[in-house]
């Protein structure tokens, strides 16, 4: 699956050079619509391990962080135009990607299972203000909050004994967790190429503090809704 959205992505990237685009000068007061892709590289963090761990702080140990925070997605974006040079802007991205990692339901001291996969989604709300650079190009520096890793729920169990008996307790737990977006885009006609970062310092994962996940990313304007 990730091999076939890297093939997209160079795809596009090779194709949509050659596409027209509307006048930059009357876009003020208009809504376009976007598709892209984009490729998240592994994130950057420090693990700190806990002096005393507690119960109920494993939930590190339900996924593999950077393979979860890592690879391909897909994406869609609404951009209206304030002006001709700011844009308030909305994303929605998906990614097939790992949700957990499997294992809690082998019987016996050992066994395997497979990992378990979903869709992934995410939430970005932004805004871009774009700098006449060249002669038919812009910059584009881009300001947004997401809302990232929505569809990784997943139940926990913990045992407790009281008195000799076992008393099961479930939770129903997540991974998802808000981010700053920051990035810095090069537009060409209808093509745009961006470089960024998703940067939080909370997250669901447990002794992490500064959580960054790099990414770039291809978007195609397909043109206006209104």
């Amino acid at each position: 699956m990730k091999k076939i959205y890297i093939l997209l992505l160079g795809f596009i990237s090779l194709t949509l050079f050659d596409q027209n685009t509307q006048d930059d000068d009357q876009r003020n007061g208009s809504l376009f619509f976007s598709v892209g892709t984009q490729y998240r590289i592994t994130p950057i963090y420090e693990y700190r391990s806990p002096v005393i761990f507690k119960a109920g702080e494993n939930i590190n140990r339900a996924t593999q962080i950077d393979s979860q925070n890592s690879g391909p997605a897909l994406f869609y974006t609404l951009d209206y135009y304030i002006t001709k040079n700011l844009s308030l802007g909305f994303s929605h991205s998906m990614r097939y990607d790992l949700i957990t990692m499997g294992g809690h339901e082998i019987p016996g001291d050992k066994g395997f299972q497979s990992a378990d996969y979903g869709l992934i989604f995410g939430y970005t709300v932004y805004l871009d203000y774009h700098i006449k650079a060249f002669k038919n190009a812009e910059l584009v520096v881009h300001l947004g909050k997401s809302r990232l890793n929505i569809g990784t729920d997943f139940t926990s169990k913990q045992t407790f004994y009281v008195n000799n008996t076992a008393v099961p307790s479930y939770s129903q737990e997540d991974f998802a967790y808000f981010a700053w977006d920051f990035a810095l885009g090069y537009k060409k006609k209808k093509f745009s190429f961006t470089i960024g970062a998703y940067t939080t310092s909370v997250t669901n994962y447990a002794y992490i503090d500064d959580f960054i996940i790099p990414y770039f990313s291809f978007k195609y304007n397909l043109g206006t809704l209104f």
